[in-house]
């Protein structure tokens, strides 16, 4: 049977006797655009027709359908019947004789080491997108959603909670084992046919500075470095930045080579030019799913297709419109500082590691809320209330230290230091040096030179054990003690904190 496209095709119908059917084998080939060549199926007898037809044959281009449909859609076989009017018994058997058909000789074709001419070729178009040189693949895997028996469900359920099946693959710039998808990555590589036969990639050793290094493939922190394997160092506070560095470079290789300014008019013939690499009709496209970022929505304009808004995007910006209101806006205000508290001192986070092993809790780190990541508002929120107490602790603990913190009681001494000794011109000073110097004491000066603001910056100096009156005026000492322990400071410093 010889198919000219996906609306015409040439039938041809062999009729033979079953003595003539046990003498020859028969084959089957098939042309058609999205192929780069024929492909050439072997027809078993059963799928040869016998002089007792009584009807005509289901034509070969309906087979594929039928089997593409079912894969791509995941629908059940009753409702791919209806939509061809096959019997849904019909629709199992063109299934499965594809998926046998496509294992036994096509996918072979298809799916292959390269040879050492494209293998050039793909270290050429990888050096250039990342700068790293000898790199001739990457390396990861995909879930399939299945339906487990119970006996296996639990094998089958991934990271994300729901059943699968892992597909592990290396593909080149453009751009295989089954296992449960509970397994880990490196589990899925060590049973593939790729880390059995690993010693069959390609070579191409090349110095490189005085080292011999040979191709490799990419892979992320799951898997195993290994002398063929590569991938990049692992997070923690003792990266270097050279290492964090080449993280940057190596990441490089998982994203689309896009050199241009990201323009609507750049976008829209990239998107195109990705079409046309995966040799996808671009008059056969229906819809793209976009968010509403102009660029992407001017992109899709041009090209005259049909845009759909992402609904997991516009929900999460729902969400974000019903919760703006000003008594959630406080609270995630301040679910935020203390994050942010957090992230920032590593001194924190050294103490509050501690206090969660002393109260049994989980050494989780605090989540940062990240516009772009859906749900991390909510991650934030969920992992502070986790460790309530232990941030309570920690918080609890730093406020009765607080002498080791610049706090507003160190402004008056600070002033003082200022005016007296750091900032005061000096004989061997030049003009300019004593110009600057009066100018950051008298503009500081005039911020705090106003009564209220000075009492209350003498209070705080006078409260704290570290400086006492060690700092304020004699003439002013004896008021202040009046008014720290005759009861009326408390009052005063509420005004001032809350004005």
């Amino acid at each position: 049977m010889w198919i000219e496209d996906g609306t015409f095709q040439k039938r041809s119908v062999l009729t033979v006797s079953p003595e003539v059917l046990n003498r020859h084998d028969y084959t089957c080939i098939i042309q058609h655009s999205s192929l780069e060549e024929e492909m050439v199926l072997q027809v078993s007898d059963n799928r040869v027709l016998s002089e007792h037809t009584v009807r005509a044959p289901i034509p070969a281009i309906m087979h594929v359908a039928v089997a593409l449909y079912k894969l791509g859609s995941c629908a059940e076989c009753r409702v791919i019947s209806n939509q061809f009017g096959i019997h849904k018994s019909t629709v199992k058997k063109f299934v499965y004789l594809f998926c046998k058909g496509m294992i036994q000789s096509p996918i072979k074709q298809l799916i292959k080491v390269p040879n050492e001419v494209e293998t050039l070729e793909l270290v050429r178009r990888f050096e250039a997108i990342s700068r790293i040189p000898q790199i001739m693949g990457l390396i990861d895997g995909t879930h399939i959603p299945v339906l487990p028996t119970t006996d296996g469900y639990r094998d089958c359920v991934n990271r994300k909670g729901w059943p699968s099946y892992v597909l592990q693959g290396v593909v080149d710039d453009k751009g295989c084992c089954k296992m449960p998808g509970s397994a880990h990555d490196a589990t899925v590589l060590h049973q593939s046919e790729l880390f059995q036969k690993a010693h069959l990639l390609p070579k191409g050793v090349k110095n490189i500075e005085g080292e011999e290094v040979r191709l490799l493939v990419v892979g992320d922190p799951a898997y195993p470095s290994l002398d063929w394997l590569i991938k990049g160092y692992t997070n923690s506070p003792n990266v270097t930045p050279e290492q964090e560095s080449f993280n940057v470079y190596l990441s490089s290789l998982r994203a689309s080579y896009f050199p241009q300014d990201h323009t609507g008019e750049h976008i829209a013939e990239a998107l195109q030019d990705a079409l046309t690499s995966w040799k996808l009709n671009l008059t056969a496209l229906v819809a793209i799913t976009t968010d509403n970022r102009a660029k992407v929505v001017k992109a899709v304009q041009l090209n005259s297709w049909m845009r759909m808004q992402c609904f997991g995007h516009r929900l999460h910006l729902a969400i974000g419109h019903g919760m703006d209101d000003a008594r959630i806006t406080r609270a995630i205000s301040l679910f935020k500082k203390v994050v942010s508290t957090f992230s920032y001192s590593w001194r924190k986070r050294r103490e509050l590691a501690e206090v969660q092993m002393q109260l049994g809790l989980p050494s989780h780190q605090l989540i940062t809320e990240t516009t772009t990541r859906w749900g991390s508002r909510l991650l934030m929120i969920e992992r502070v209330l986790e460790h309530e107490r232990a941030l309570s602790k920690v918080l609890s603990a730093d406020m009765m230290i607080g002498e080791e913190y610049g706090t507003l009681s160190c402004v008056r001494p600070v002033l003082h230091l200022f005016n007296t000794s750091l900032l005061a011109p000096g004989e061997e000073d030049g003009e300019l040096c004593k110009s600057i110097k009066t100018s950051i004491v008298n503009y500081l000066n005039n911020r705090y030179a106003d009564p209220s603001t000075s009492d209350f910056l003498d209070i705080a100096s006078f409260v704290d054990p570290q400086f006492r009156a060690k700092y304020i005026q004699s003439e002013k000492t004896d008021s202040l003690k009046q008014s720290c322990f005759g009861g009326r400071v408390s009052a005063q410093l509420s005004e001032q904190m809350f004005v």
